[in-house]
């Protein structure tokens, strides 16, 4: 990765879209039947058919996190974190969209401070310009969503 990280919370977001829940509950409901539970092992079943390459490590959270059987509400939470481990620029712009409270579509170093600041890191302006300089093109003091995605995504060499 790049020198600077994001701590995982701060670009973590808790829930998927209204229609990516709504998908997931459709999913749930296909694999369940007419039980409000789904065993593990059809819960994992439903994460393979939409994410066959799925890692078997996260396959076994939901057992270790769950027990035997899985509900509703615990299978949309589990698919939610599964569907942003996938797409890691998804959750990048839902997180850039918070962090932009003017909705200029750049943020500021003040503003990322702000962010992770909020979810409990205490970087200084000093460390939060460092970032925004070395992922910024565009602006010299401001950072773009292509730009933060590239940066945050790209690998060192």
């Amino acid at each position: 990765m790049n020198s600077f990280s994001v701590p995982d919370a701060a670009i973590r977001l808790n829930q998927a879209s209204s229609k990516d829940r709504e998908a997931f509950g459709q999913m749930f409901d296909s694999f369940a039947g007419q039980t409000d539970t789904l065993t593990v092992e059809q819960a994992k079943l439903a994460v393979q058919s939409v994410i066959p390459d799925i890692s078997p490590q996260m396959l076994s959270r939901l057992s270790n996190e769950y027990g035997r059987t899985v509900s509703r509400s615990q299978f949309e939470q589990f698919m939610t974190r599964v569907f942003l481990d996938a797409q890691p620029a998804n959750e990048i712009r839902r997180a850039f969209q918070l962090i932009d409270v003017n909705k200029t579509g750049t943020i500021t170093a003040s503003q990322l401070q702000d962010a992770m600041e909020s979810f409990g890191d205490r970087p200084d302006i000093a460390e939060t310009e460092a970032m925004i300089h070395e992922a910024a093109h565009t602006f010299p003091d401001k950072v773009t969503i292509d730009e933060l995605i590239s940066f945050l995504l790209s690998e060192d060499d």
